[in-house]
């Protein structure tokens, strides 16, 4: 073989192997997304925060909470191929029951596969009627009593996260298998420097004919601005 033929030929075969892996970062993975929790309980700093058979005077936890979700926002970075970027285009909002990781819609998408450097989720908040994020719990105080916490936050923002692997550096996303993108909401980053003693000493609402401890931008709102704060750096996203 002469080496214009020799040339020609490896050419040829370098275009059909480059085409061939092209074609194959273009294939679609598909991510799930589910949405979940990390519950929380606090005790009187006169137990020196550990958990004890008798129950301290004043205590609370953190137990359910509900996070609504306009649209999620995808923007990653390839090793290879191009980068991907989109944005969903849901019917309705995702509506998400954090402590059973339940949602009334699936969320899946179907995203071109290989190995990702960086992947930003922004999560849209609802914008409406309803309250975005809502965490509901209990507080204890003395054997017996016990009085609900709700807490509200009602701001419409887009809240971006750096999405991390489960193991390694980088995010693979294959087409032969089904990966999990689990956005969870850290209520013990949220509430862990809040003293049961300031919960104990916040005013009190009436709804439905109930007494409870709401904690919003309207009520009890030092205690609010605690919690708040810390909102945005309390969700993660872990692809596994």
């Amino acid at each position: 073989m002469d080496a214009k033929r020799f040339l020609a030929v490896f050419v040829a075969v370098a275009t059909v192997v480059f085409g061939s892996c092209k074609d194959e970062l273009t294939l679609p993975a598909t991510v799930h997304f589910e949405f979940g929790m990390v519950t929380f309980q606090n005790e009187d700093p006169a137990q020196g925060g550990q958990k004890s058979n008798v129950p301290s005077p004043n205590r609370y936890a953190i137990e359910s909470g509900v996070l609504r979700v306009d649209a999620i926002e995808f923007d990653g970075r390839r090793s290879h191929g191009k980068d991907v970027y989109f944005i969903s285009n849901f019917s309705e909002a995702i509506v998400s029951q954090l402590e059973s990781q339940s949602s009334n819609i699936k969320v899946d998408f179907d995203i071109p596969q290989g190995e990702y450097n960086r992947v930003d989720i922004t999560l849209h908040l609802v914008n409406g009627t309803d309250i975005p994020f809502r965490l509901e719990g209990a507080f204890s105080y003395g054997q017996s009593n016990v009085i609900p916490i709700h807490f509200e936050y009602a701001y419409t923002e887009e809240i971006a996260i750096k999405a991390k692997p489960k193991e390694g550096t980088n995010i693979i996303l294959s087409k032969e298998k089904v990966s999990n993108a689990r956005v969870i909401v850290d209520t013990e980053f949220l509430f862990r420097f809040l003293n049961p003693g300031v919960i104990a000493n916040a005013n009190r609402v009436v709804q439905g004919g109930e007494e409870i401890i709401l904690i919003n931008q309207l009520n009890n709102v030092d205690v609010f601005n605690q919690v708040a704060n810390r909102f945005s750096k309390s969700i993660s996203v872990e692809f596994e």
